[in-house]
C-alpha cells in the first residue's frame, strides 16, 4: 500500500480535529527538519545560525526540535536570509499532505543557496511558467495601490515600502502563460 493510500485511510473524514493535529505535527516535523539540513548543508553550527539570526544557541536547538510548534513568519524570514534563500508559505489541501509526508528526506529539504548554482537561473532554462491557471498580477508599486489592494477597511493597511523591482511581468495570455522579462 502506498503512502497515500496509507494517509487516505488514516485521516478519517469524519475526525477534522485528527486531520488538523496529524498535519500541524507534519508541518512541525518538516519546519525544525529543513532547518537542521539546512544548516548541516551549509556548513554551520547551531551557533553560528544563531548569530546570523539575532539569537542564542539555545533557541536555534529548540528551533530545531520536533515538539517545537511556536513558529513566527519573522523568524522564519531572518532564517531564510540567513541561509539565503526565500520563505514560501501556503495554505494547502489535506489532499497534498501525503506528497508532504513522502518527501521528509534529506535530499529533498536541501536547497541551492547559491544563486549562480541555481539551475533555474542557469543558460538557457526558459523564461515561461505554464499552467498558472490563475495568475493575477497586483501592483502595489504605490501606496495608494497598496491600500487598493488592502480594501479600504478598517485595520487593512499594507505596510508601503517601495522596493525595487527585479522581474516583471510582461504579459498573460488566454492560455494561462506568463512571461518574465528582467526589470530595470
Amino acid at each position: 500500500m502506498g503512502t497515500r493510500e496509507e494517509l487516505r485511510k488514516s485521516l478519517p473524514a469524519e475526525d477534522p480535529e485528527y486531520r488538523h493535529a496529524y498535519a500541524d505535527e507534519i508541518l512541525n516535523l518538516m519546519i525544525c527538519t529543513q532547518i537542521r539540513i539546512l544548516r548541516e548543508q551549509q556548513g554551520m553550527r547551531q551557533d553560528q545560525l544563531a548569530k546570523a539570526i539575532g539569537t542564542t544557541q539555545t533557541a536555534v536547538s529548540r528551533l530545531e526540535n520536533v515538539n517545537y510548534s511556536a513558529w513566527n513568519i519573522r523568524t522564519l524570514k531572518k532564517i531564510a536570509r540567513a541561509f539565503d534563500l526565500r520563505l514560501r508559505i501556503t495554505f494547502e489541501s489535506f489532499g497534498t499532505l501525503w506528497r508532504d509526508v513522502s518527501s521528509l528526506n534529506r535530499s529533498a529539504l536541501q536547497r541551492v543557496t547559491k544563486i549562480e548554482e541555481d539551475p533555474e537561473f542557469g543558460e538557457g532554462v526558459a523564461d515561461e511558467l505554464t499552467d498558472v491557471s490563475s495568475a493575477r498580477a497586483v501592483d502595489i508599486s504605490t501606496e495608494e495601490s497598496a491600500n487598493d489592494v488592502a480594501g479600504r477597511r478598517p485595520g487593512n493597511v499594507l505596510p508601503f515600502r517601495p522596493k525595487p523591482k527585479f522581474v516583471q511581468v510582461a504579459g498573460v495570455n488566454y492560455s494561462n502563460t506568463i512571461r518574465l522579462q528582467a526589470g530595470p
